[in-house]
């Protein structure tokens, strides 16, 4: 008879656990071994990812082609005049020996005029740019060389093409930009600031005679506002002058995690990239756009100071040029006046954050340095002030004191404001260099086939950018074989060359915006075969704004559906952030609330998030009250081809002509243009439009109808219990339809989803198949926990920021509240009761009265309580849910819900003035003052959270599961049940020492996973049902889910006689026997780091056959040690060869590049060719990266090569007693401000000890490269280090375990900081034992190749 049996998974990215046991949770065997274990892989690496590579590199294709054009326009006319000329260019980078044409210079060669005279007259490329667009004031004819290279550097730095409508005159138009912000201020937060002359503020901004904080202040009283008064103006005006401003005080700190509640950026900062993408994933798209118009406010304003008040880009370089050459003449001098010891500190010597840095280079005695230290300017002007401090007020001191103040001291000609300039800017003086140098220069006016001169298409090839619904430019005219092939989707009307001025002939468009639309477009969260709505959608802003305003309650009661329909009408069709202000009013007006009240509003959290802005957009375009059907047809068109054609304004102009040029008049269209719609959704019209069935009422409805005609939300329409928009989402998701043996890789594609969780649910089905196949027939249930990585972790050392912070915006009082915050270490504020001490000022929650902050810890006297009672909801959060509270209030409150009436009218006045002052969240806030108690639905959904998972990458693998697994429950477990679970019964994880724990957790979702489903079977209402009509029979308690036993229709679950069940659980987890294997793999190029790690080294670091020449199809390039090459070249895989070595044949791994590509017909080849080998002979073909070996009876894994060295992890787990696995689990918590008072010397010094023995016996002592023998020695030392020291040497020393640390740190005792590095030359023939071996996905089969005979 067939027994029932469990399987655990706990799924990560890069992980697999896995375990199988009986019904009473004991670990099944087979083949000698218990069933559990661990699959390793490398996470795969997402198409984000490879992309950027891909990008850059087509980036640098299209730049060499544009490069390859100017030439071959140039080229005869150059030629005339200098046959060598190209040639010298391109060997201006080779060493003399290796130059085609030998002669000492890299541009000029001519009689009388060389590279000398060139730099003299021309000391930068702007001087040269300078000259040749002042050319027809002065008549004088130039060189057709000079005019090729100045337009050579124009066409590698080109500007940005961010802003499309801009014109050659200016970086934008500052008048529109600043009447959008005074816009957004009053849309978004009902400012309406002074209104103030536009030429004010552009002399402003534009001033050279203002520091940063001077042109602030100068904003500030032009408009009138106070930084006292007027917070949030203050820090929009900070952002827009370079400074830098929190954003926090501009949007609330609602619309931010706690960890960037405090998050302050500058446009100006090195990081703004990485800034920028995190602001935009913590605002809505009316605040984000409104930090982006600030941003082109901010650009403005830097390219007017760039400009210095020039026509053109050039003659403000050359003004700046100027400028540094005058700056560093005085601060020279000045130096040299007061110390010539800074002076030569400052000039002479290369060090960090002095003038030789700033600049990258130094001349002295003869010796030139170039670059070789760290420069930020900030650091470097710091630097100059410190040193010219102490020195005597003079004219030359004040002049650098003033010119530091204002950001305008030794200018440089490359900084990163150059991001700013446009490329229309830079297109400007482009033409006016053709203008003038078609007079002397008559071929750049002769036309060709195209119809337009040289001139004309060099400014058309410089200002083209490949529209990105367009993308990658296919060279066959099949559509079928480029589409989707190599990210190509772009179709061709006819072959040959693309050029701007054709590509409209050669490309069709609308047919590659097309194939754009269904490749690239997203997929909807839960119809996976269907594309996303745009963001900006009519429809899609509907349901955001409905799945808002369906949660809203007034005092506690849901309003009516015919309210709500009311409130969306006049309120949010007016497309104005409706605010919670706007609501109260709305209810006064109409007679719902009396006008003495001011009524409670939860359920949102503050004002409204969402608005109909697109709507009212639409509304005023068509002129009308009321869009009708056809109306938001049309616009629902028209967002969603603006949001692909994005800035490309010609193309979407000729669609929206195309559909409806005899519907849209010229006036609509214009305005339709001027429109910005961009990003996307996460759901489908589909989706959005299923109809499913209300179980109770039978009636059928669209989810959209369902939200418009009730007051439900989304997720309560995914309730399965109420609804069957479920089981239709089920039924149209697409799916796998086969059986578990059946399924291939390629299977897996059509699920529409990432890389690395396809690489995770792959690995998963491989150790499936091969269990059941072991097993002989599928388990009972299975149960899944999958990570989870949406959603920024809360960081609790930005609890005291956020305190400070927080007490920053307080009335002054008696107490010193930020004194005292700051006083205290950050580390103590990890401490849930001290952070709600300081976030309730101190006092308890239910009687107001004041908490000793001395007594604070005993628990005889306060205690941390939970609104929602834990006996119906595991809801720990200090954000919403823990209050800090005298025990006998905590008793008096009870474990009850609603809190006692008496509480509630006596605290609500404190905790509504907490509320204000943003010490605790709205939502906090709500539960403190509900006075209804839990409904059914609300139990039945604070059960479903412990059992149901929404995320989508946990639906597909259970979907995947239930199409292979027809007969098997598919259970999913949330990971903080087994946390919980793990610290109740102090089962703690403890990473560092192996990778058992995830075979550990992959047992303990069986256990806790089974317990719940079994108790609350997979309807929770059911069972609140149940529950109601009999509590003693089906009682339970949230916190105390393992205290009773639990037992369902004949399946017992949990064993409460005799702990019958948790000793069973202990038994298993104190086991040391999970089998681990790793995935090996052949790396390609296109994987992360590509074919090299990137970096260019130079030539005194660089080694034959270990860097890639720069060029590999250039042959003088492939010298590496005379040109440099990159470093760290990636091996695609090894393989293993005889050959003779003198009189004898050996036997070594060697590495096969990836760069090569299989362009070598034969590895016998590359290993003559390449390697010098004589009579070389393969003996195996292929061993894969991380192949497991055996050498002299210890495990490896084959990593990498270094040299003629091969790297090796290690392959063996380090297995230690359960009470030395918690000690380094304490070990690993301490960091510099915190020890855990149970870390002791003495307990140190026997783990010490341990360590080095467990290193020196059984198969660790036949590690190669062993360090016990050193360590062994260094005892004496390690008693003598500070307890920190010894916790970091304990660490190291776990970590000498681990296949991914290839050396450790032991400086501590004196011994090597790269001790233990296994590298072990390739040659294999000096070991008496080398075996290579294969092992199944879960390591119940293996077989054994042996390297030496085979």
């Amino acid at each position: 008879m067939e027994q029932n049996y469990y399987l655990g998974l706990d799924m990560g990215t890069s992980s697999l656990g896995w375990a199988v046991t009986d019904e009473k949770y004991q670990l099944l065997r087979r083949k000698g071994k218990d069933l559990w274990g661990v699959r390793l892989f490398s996470e795969a690496e997402t198409a984000a990812d490879r992309r950027s590579h891909r990008v850059s590199r087509r980036r640098r294709e299209r730049e060499k082609a544009r490069i390859a054009y100017l030439k071959e326009v140039f080229a005869e006319e150059i030629n005339k005049k200098d046959p060598g000329f190209f040639q010298r260019l391109e060997d201006s980078k080779y060493y003399e020996e290796d130059k085609r044409e030998h002669q000492p210079f890299a541009l000029f060669a001519d009689s009388g005029y060389t590279d000398k005279e060139y730099y003299k007259d021309f000391p930068t490329i702007f001087h040269l740019r300078k000259a040749l667009l002042e050319a027809d004031k002065d008549g004088k004819e130039y060189d057709v060389r000079l005019v090729y290279l100045a337009i050579l550097n124009m066409f590698k730095h080109r500007g940005h093409f961010l802003n499309a409508t801009l014109d050659e005159k200016s970086g934008g138009n500052l008048d529109e930009y600043i009447d959008k912000l005074y816009n957004d201020l009053y849309e978004n937060f009902d400012i309406a600031i002074k209104k103030v002359d536009i030429s004010e503020i552009k002399n402003i901004l534009s001033s050279k005679d203002l520091s940063n904080t001077g042109r602030l202040e100068k904003l500030l009283d032009i408009f009138e506002l106070s930084k006292s008064k007027n917070k949030r103006e203050t820090e929009i005006l900070k952002l827009v002058c370079g400074l830098k401003g929190k954003l926090s005080k501009i949007f609330g700190e609602d619309s931010f995690s706690e960890e960037l509640v405090n998050f302050s950026m500058s446009f100006r900062d090195a990081n703004y990239d990485e800034e920028i993408i995190t602001l935009e994933d913590n605002l809505s798209e009316e605040y984000f756009e409104m930090v982006m118009n600030l941003k082109q406010i901010h650009d403005w304003s830097v390219l007017e100071n760039i400009m210095n008040g020039q026509a053109y880009i050039s003659q403000a370089r050359v003004l700046a040029y100027e400028k540094h050459e005058k700056d560093l003449k005085i601060l020279k001098s000045f130096f040299k006046k007061n110390s010539m010891t800074e002076y030569n500190k400052m000039f002479r010597q290369m060090n960090d954050n002095n003038y030789s840095s700033y600049v990258g280079s130094v001349n002295y005695k003869n010796e030139s340095i170039r670059r070789g230290s760290k420069c930020n300017s900030e650091e470097f002007f710091k630097s100059i002030l410190k040193a010219i401090k102490e020195w005597d007020d003079c004219e030359e001191k004040i002049y650098i004191e003033d010119e530091i103040e204002k950001g305008t001291f030794l200018p440089k000609q490359i900084t990163t404001s150059n991001g700013v300039i446009p490329n229309q800017v830079h297109k400007k003086e482009l033409k006016k260099i053709l203008t003038n140098a078609e007079i002397y220069l008559p071929f750049l006016s002769s036309k060709d086939e195209s119809g337009l001169t040289v001139s004309e298409r060099i400014v058309e090839m410089f200002s083209f950018q490949i529209p990105y619904y367009v993308g990658p430019i296919s060279y066959s005219l099949d559509e079928k074989a480029t589409t989707h092939r190599n990210n190509v989707w772009s179709v061709r009307k006819e072959s040959g060359r693309v050029y701007p001025w054709n590509f409209e002939k050669k490309i069709d468009i609308k047919k590659s915006s097309e194939n754009f639309i269904s490749n690239l477009i997203n997929h909807c969260t839960y119809l996976n075969g269907e594309s996303v709505l745009p963001k900006n959608s009519l429809l899609y802003e509907k349901f955001m704004v409905l799945n808002e305003l369906n949660n809203l309650k007034v005092n506690e009661q849901k309003i009516s559906v015919e309210t709500k329909q009311d409130i969306y009408k006049k309120l949010f069709k007016k497309g104005k952030k409706v605010t919670a202000k706007a609501i109260v009013k709305y209810l006064k007006e109409n007679g719902l609330v009396d006008n003495s009240d001011e009524p409670a509003l939860t359920g949102i959290d503050g004002d409204f998030t969402n608005r109909l802005a697109n709507y009212k957009k639409f509304l005023e375009i068509f002129e009308t009250d009321t869009l009708t059907y056809e109306q938001e047809q049309i616009a629902e068109n028209i967002i969603y081809y603006s949001t692909i054609y994005g800035d490309s304004k010609k193309f979407l102009e000729e669609r929206i002509r195309e559909l409806y040029g005899e519907v849209l008049n010229e006036k609509q269209i214009k305005r339709i243009l001027g429109l910005k719609f961009k990003d996307w959704g996460r759901f489908s019209r589909e989706l959005l439009e299923l109809v499913g069935v209300e179980i109770s009422t039978g009636e059928q409805c669209s989810i959209i109808s369902k939200m418009w005609n009730d007051n439900y939300n989304f997720m309560e329409l995914m309730s399965k219990a109420r609804f069957t928009y479920v089981d239709e989402i089920e039924k149209r998701t697409k799916k796998i339809e086969k059986t578990l043996s059946d399924i291939q890789y390629e299977d897996l594609e059509e699920l529409y989803i990432s890389a690395p969780v396809k690489r995770m649910i792959w690995q998963t089905v491989l150790v499936l198949k091969e269990l059941v196949e072991i097993i002989g027939y599928p388990p009972e249930r299975i149960f899944v926990e999958m990570t989870r990585y949406t959603g920024a972790k809360e960081r609790k050392d930005s609890r005291k920021s956020n305190l400070l912070s927080l007490y920053d915006n307080c009335k002054k009082e008696e107490r010193d509240w930020k004194k005292e915050i700051k006083s205290r270490e950050t580390s103590t504020y990890r401490s849930d009761k001290l952070y709600l001490y300081y976030t309730q000022k101190g006092k308890c929650m239910y009687c107001g009265e004041q908490i000793e902050l001395e007594n604070l810890f005993d628990k005889n006297l306060y205690d941390k309580d939970h609104i929602y009672p834990r006996h119906f909801v595991k809801d720990d959060s200090v954000q919403n849910n823990l209050v800090l509270s005298h025990k006998e209030c905590n008793g008096e409150k009870e474990d009850i819900f609603p809190i006692k009436s008496s509480i509630r009218i006596a605290m609500r006045g404190m905790w509504n003035y907490l509320r204000e002052g943003g010490f605790i969240t709205q939502e906090k806030y709500n539960r403190l003052i509900r006075s209804e108690e839990f409904t059914d639905e609300e139990l039945s959904n604070f059960i479903a959270r412990q059992i149901v998972e929404t995320g989508q990458g946990t639906k597909i693998i259970t979907n995947i599961l239930k199409q292979t697994f027809k007969q098997t429950d598919i259970v999913y477990v949330k990971p903080m049940n087994v946390t919980d679970f793990r610290h109740k019964f102090e089962l703690l994880k403890c990473r560092e020492v192996n990778e058992f724990h995830h075979a550990h957790d992959a047992y303990l979702n069986i256990v806790v996973g089974n317990v719940y489903y079994t108790k609350f079977t997979s309807n929770p209402m059911n069972f609140i049902k149940d529950y109601k009509k009999n509590p003693e029979k089906y009682r339970y308690h949230m916190d105390h889910m393992f205290k009773y036993p639990v037992a369902r229709n004949g399946k017992t679950a949990w064993i409460t006689k005799g702990g019958e069940s948790i000793k069973m659980v202990r038994s298993a987890m104190n086991k040391n026997t999970p089998l681990v294997t790793r995935m090996n793999y052949e790396k390609h190029s296109r994987k992360k780091g590509g074919i090299t790690d990137q970096n260019i080294c130079s030539a005194k670091k660089a080694k034959v056959n270990s860097y890639l020449p720069i060029k590999t199809t250039e042959e003088r390039l492939k010298n590496v040690e005379r040109y440099g090459g990159y470093g760290s070249i990636t091996i695609k895989y090894f393989f293993l060869v005889e050959h003779r070595k003198g009189k004898k044949k050996i036997r070594t791994i060697e590495g096969y590049p990836a760069y090569l590509n299989d362009s070598i017909e034969n590895l016998e080849e590359y290993c003559v060719k390449v390697l010098g080998y004589e009579m070389p002979e393969i003996k195996l073909a292929k061993i894969k990266i991380k192949s497991l070996f055996k050498i002299n009876g210890f495990y490896y894994y084959l990593n990498a090569k270094s040299g003629n060295r091969i790297v090796w992890g290690n392959a063996v787990q380090l297995k230690m007693g359960q009470e030395d696995v918690e000690y380094i689990r304490k070990l690993s918590k301490v960091n510099e401000e915190y020890i855990s008072e149970q870390i002791t010397c003495e307990k140190n010094v026997e783990l010490y000890e341990k360590l080095v023995k467990k290193y020196s016996e059984g198969v660790y002592s036949k590690r190669a490269h062993a360090v016990t023998e050193s360590l062994a020695k260094a005892k004496n030392k390690f008693e003598m280090l500070s307890i920190k020291d010894q916790v970091r040497v304990l660490l190291e020393m776990v970590n000498y375990s681990k296949d991914s640390v290839s050396k450790i740190n032991l400086s501590k005792l004196g011994l090597s900081a790269n001790a233990g590095e296994c590298k072990i030359n390739k040659e294999i023939s000096v070991f008496e034992e080398c075996k290579l071996i294969n092992q199944s996905v879960t390591g119940l089969y293996e077989n054994e190749i042996d390297l030496l005979t085979v």
